[in-house]
């Protein structure tokens, strides 16, 4: 089927070689000409499509800068940005390290903003061109979270932080927003899931029976994708219901 969206001209894929990151990957093609995707490993299914691929630590401001700067050479000011990478840490307050403490914030408040930061310093200030970024965040950001209370502050704090560059960028015609997922079956939890849930996929205790995999977000992806969605500044929850219960 052909498409008939308008495209990007220069995407990038921030923690493209998580699972969230390599799915989205798939569909990005159809929406931008250019991709420049970075993340602390390489993913040798993204790598075997020719795709130009950064290996750094996307929450060292130095390595980002780097690799904003390269992109812009090759492929111009970046009118897109998807922002997927993040780290998971489950543990209450008090059994919390300080080291931990330092990598929940660098790998998910830090990393967005420095994102946010370069991304708006290297896209065109023309308003006429219009800017797009995503960002995934969690259902984690609007709810208590007592075994995961570090990590939920960090989703919050980049719920807030959505919505306020929004609100100061929209004068430039850049639209944020935020997917915010609940569970989502990854490598790194999979088994664990199994164990708890014995019919999993199917959980009955979620509105909708089941718990999400990476493909389940590409309908609001491509959702907010589309160059003519007037939304900004949006945290959508995409979790099967499980935040109602």
């Amino acid at each position: 089927m052909k498409n008939n969206h308008l495209k990007y001209k220069s995407a990038w894929l921030i923690g493209s070689s998580g699972e969230i990151g390599e799915s989205f990957s798939k569909i990005l093609s159809e929406y931008a000409d250019k991709i420049s995707l970075c993340d602390m490993k390489n993913s040798s299914e993204i790598i075997n499509k020719g795709n130009n691929f950064w290996k750094i630590d996307c929450a060292d401001d130095k390595q980002f800068k780097k690799f904003a700067d390269e992109s812009v050479v090759m492929f111009g000011s970046p009118d897109l940005m998807l922002l997927t990478a993040g780290y998971v840490f489950s543990s209450d307050l008090t059994n919390t390290s300080s080291n931990e403490l330092d990598k929940i914030y660098s790998n998910n408040f830090k990393l967005v903003s420095i994102a946010l930061k370069l991304f708006f310093e290297k896209c065109s200030k023309d308003v006429n061109i219009p800017k797009n970024i995503i960002v995934v965040s969690s259902n984690a950001g609007l709810e208590p979270r007592p075994n995961q209370p570090v990590y939920a502050a960090m989703k919050s704090a980049i719920n807030s932080l959505v919505k306020s560059q929004a609100a100061m960028w929209g004068k430039y015609n850049i639209k944020i927003n935020a997917i915010a997922p609940g569970t989502v079956v990854v490598n790194r939890n999979i088994v664990s899931l199994k164990k708890k849930y014995p019919d999993f996929p199917i959980d009955l205790s979620r509105p909708l029976g089941r718990i999400s995999f990476p493909e389940d977000l590409h309908s609001i992806c491509r959702f907010l994708l589309d160059q003519k969605l007037l939304m900004t500044g949006q945290i959508l929850v995409i979790d099967g219901g499980s935040s109602l219960t």
